[in-house]
């Protein structure tokens, strides 16, 4: 089938070393909760505007970003459950499968480095630690890509799979490997390649929409996203805040975006998720039992190496149960 590549809308800003300085965030993530049982809540939808460094009319939380900074916010692909990532090896969650609730315990509990996690069709996940990858569920051809990737010592930095079977790896800071995405999404990642820009994120609206999160806080979306959120990310652009992720909720119909240190702006999220976001503050939060140092991300090889280019990252262990 042949898809029409999406016509593009791109912004960029560019600051002076002297506004980068004064933009420039502190983040010291410290490990903080482990998994919180399901949330009971009705099916009302809310939205999300939290701003930590100061109150603001809205504003539902007043999150310590240097102590229970959220990193990212996932959503399984048949709409029953998320998760949210903060601190090193924090976790919550609402409906995920018990198999990936126990890993995400026993990571938690090991004091390993939880560095991000992906939801594909069927009820397949990913989890990226410090020295490994957990995985179950997976398309074959996804799986074995990873695993490729892997005993290449490529540093996989994000993955994100489309409702109908496509699937895309970041890794070593700009390079990636995907399959079965639209004509747009691939041009567009092939511009980033090729400039050597950091791609951050990317994300998938079962339509078709997509955004990708580049550089600090740069950004790509295909014209059937939501104004809303092109207006909102174009906010944060403008404001020179470093855009952290944007993420579509399963059914496409909800958004949310974290920036800054802890920031987040959202609509259409399932009301348990905002009522957890709200109450990760650090008098909530327990320790887990080991406080791993957070290691010093490698940026590994590059796809178009540049001088002096940096040492691979280690291979990685990779437990399967597919």
């Amino acid at each position: 089938m042949n898809i029409n590549q999406s016509s593009i809308t791109r912004l960029a800003v560019r600051f002076s070393a002297l506004a980068a300085l004064a933009l420039t965030f502190a983040v010291a993530a410290v490990p903080s909760v482990a998994n919180a049982q399901p949330v009971a809540t009705n099916n009302a939808n809310t939205t999300l505007h939290i701003r930590p460094a100061h109150v603001v009319p809205g504003a539902k939380v007043n999150f310590q970003a240097t102590q229970d900074n959220v990193k990212q916010v996932a959503f399984t692909q048949d709409g029953t459950g998320w998760l949210v990532l903060h601190g090193d090896n924090g976790y919550s969650s609402k409906g995920l499968p018990t198999k990936m609730t126990d890993r995400l315990d026993k990571l938690n509990t090991d004091g390993n480095v939880i560095q991000w996690a992906a939801f594909a069709p069927d009820g397949g996940w990913i989890i990226s630690y410090d020295t490994g990858f957990s995985t179950s569920g997976l398309p074959t051809d996804a799986s074995a890509k990873l695993k490729d990737l892997n005993t290449n010592n490529s540093n996989v930095t994000w993955a994100a799979f489309t409702q109908d079977g496509g699937w895309i790896f970041i890794y070593d800071s700009y390079g990636y490997s995907s399959k079965g995405l639209s004509k747009g999404v691939v041009a567009e990642l092939d511009k980033l390649n090729t400039a050597q820009t950091p791609i951050k994120t990317i994300t998938f609206a079962p339509d078709g929409s997509w955004v990708i999160i580049d550089d600090d806080n740069g950004y790509a979306a295909s014209k059937s996203v939501d104004t809303k959120i092109t207006d909102k990310l174009a906010e944060i652009n403008g404001a020179g805040t470093i855009i952290r992720q944007m993420e579509f909720t399963s059914d496409g119909t909800g958004w949310i975006i974290l920036s800054g240190d802890n920031d987040a702006d959202g609509s259409g999220l399932p009301a348990a998720l905002v009522t957890k976001m709200t109450e990760l503050t650090p008098s909530t939060a327990t320790t887990p039992t080991k406080s791993p140092s957070k290691p010093t991300p490698n940026s590994g090889n590059k796809p178009t190496p540049k001088p002096g280019k940096p040492t691979p990252a280690a291979t990685k262990s990779f437990n399967s149960s597919n």
